[in-house]
């Protein structure tokens, strides 16, 4: 049968642009990356929400959420392993995304403690939840976010999708870190103010969420150059011969640390005066979004782990302006405007790094696990995040901080800005040192490539 004209041009196109990914893929893909991204924001307030309204121990809090961590970072080991031996109609990683309503489900409860609680039950409550959260339903999505990744699109995509994927994520987050602040504000004045600013996001997001699962489907072929079966042994064997997953886990548990200390709400409302003003910055950080147009390009010329060694430098910077600027809005500005920059790099690239990684094991003759190396990341970094949350526990306990109290002494407010400066900038240095060494991965790439995709050939040839 002849094609017509029409046909024609449109298989030219394609053939022109093989990286092409159509704008509804696109969207439906990021649905849940968007809907995620907008949840690890909420959570970002959970400390205040902890100590000025449920009036819990910071330093006791943050000891119940590093125990669950220490859960949550088992949990992701197991997921990754029944991830990997996952083989359904729908795929390897796509039925696992019916989590992220539990993911909602569970944030809205873990914000919405009854008051009449004894202390006791409300730290059971938020210990509960937590761990429903994170160590159960975000750890299954975690897991299969790579295995299914890479079954619903090519390598060429993958760049598009971690690049311009993340400028869509990005403005999720952005959008919520300005209209949260200012609606915590006006409702969260009391326990069911609380549940219904959360309730105000968690059902359009819990929509917009399970759109993936729906409209992408698995429909790319990973051929492998082992048949070595999937077992727990594998997984220590693959760990064992690969140093780059660990350099790549490590800069993520570090980033997690700072990330997950929840400073921010606490440098708004005592050392600047003004929680509201916190979504004002995150709305002035809407200038650096135009930075992720450059990534593509940029990844053309310079190795992923160097890019991610210039986003660590400019991370340092804005976190050391942010530590000098006390109450300076002007010098808050910049140095959000310079640390949003810098953390694009890290954030956006770390899954094409963990799938180098799968190559490199490929490489040497071992299982690729993407399922069980990314949740070996998720595994280090959830150990990051309980970090996080018991340093600035620890350090607010020993400051004098009174959750309760109206005003905080000085030694609390000087903690806070070590905490929001100081301590980040030492973290991200040893990020920069981790990714130098990563470079290593980056310069063995093309030949990396170049030798699987000969051993992929070489395996169909054998099976036909």
């Amino acid at each position: 049968m002849k094609s017509t004209k029409m046909e024609d041009e449109v298989m030219g196109k394609r053939e022109k642009n093989p990286d092409r990914i159509g704008a509804g893929k696109f969207f439906a893909w990021q649905s849940r990356s968007l809907s995620s991204a907008c949840n690890i924001v909420i959570q970002g307030f959970l400390g205040i929400y902890f100590t000025d309204q449920l009036g819990l121990s910071p330093a006791l809090v943050a000891t119940l959420m590093m125990f669950g961590n220490i859960v949550d970072a088992v949990t992701d080991l197991l997921a990754g392993y029944v991830v990997d031996r996952t083989n359904t109609k729908l795929g390897k990683g796509r039925p696992y995304e019916l989590c992220i309503i539990g993911v909602w489900l569970c944030t809205w409860l873990l914000y919405s403690c009854p008051p009449n609680f004894s202390m006791t039950l409300k730290y059971a409550w938020v210990f509960i939840m937590s761990l429903l959260v994170r160590a159960i339903f975000n750890t299954i999505l975690n897991s299969a976010q790579m295995p299914y990744m890479v079954r619903a699109f090519s390598k060429g995509q993958l760049v598009r999708i971690a690049s311009y994927g993340g400028l869509l994520t990005m403005v999720g987050s952005i959008i919520v870190s300005i209209s949260f602040p200012i609606l915590m504000g006006t409702l969260a004045t009391s326990a069911k103010g609380w549940s219904t600013l959360l309730a105000i996001y968690a059902i359009p997001l819990g929509v917009i969420g399970i759109m993936r699962f729906f409209l992408v489907k698995e429909d790319i072929k990973v051929e492998e150059s082992t048949t070595e079966k999937v077992a727990i042994h594998s997984i220590f064997k693959v760990l064992g011969k690969n140093p780059f997953i660990w350099m790549v886990a490590l800069a993520q548990m570090l980033q997690g640390t700072v990330l997950s200390m929840g400073v921010g709400t606490y440098f708004y409302k005592y050392v600047v005066g003004n929680i509201g003003i916190m979504g004002m910055i995150m709305a002035v950080s809407v200038v650096v979004l135009p930075v992720m147009f450059f990534v593509p390009p940029l990844l053309k010329r310079m190795p992923k782990g160097r890019l991610i060694v210039w986003g660590t430098a400019l991370q340092i910077i804005g976190a050391l302006v942010m530590f000098a600027a006390g109450a300076s809005i002007p010098m808050i500005i910049v140095a959000a405007i310079i640390g949003g920059i810098g953390v694009m790099p890290i954030t956006f690239l770390v899954d094409l790094q963990i799938l180098d990684c799968c190559s490199y094991s490929e490489w040497k003759g071992l299982p690729r696990l993407e399922g069980s190396l990314g949740s070996f990341r998720n595994f280090v970094n959830k150990c990051g995040n309980g970090l996080g949350g018991l340093l600035f526990g620890v350090m607010l306990e020993a400051s004098g901080y009174v959750g309760t109290a109206a005003t905080q002494p000085d030694s609390a407010i000087m903690t806070i800005r070590l905490a929001i400066g100081v301590v980040p900038a030492i973290m991200y240095l040893i990020v920069g040192v981790l990714m130098l060494a990563y470079g290593r991965l980056d310069k063995l790439m093309p030949q990396i490539e170049r030798d699987n995709a000969a051993k992929a050939v070489s395996l169909a040839g054998g099976n036909e």
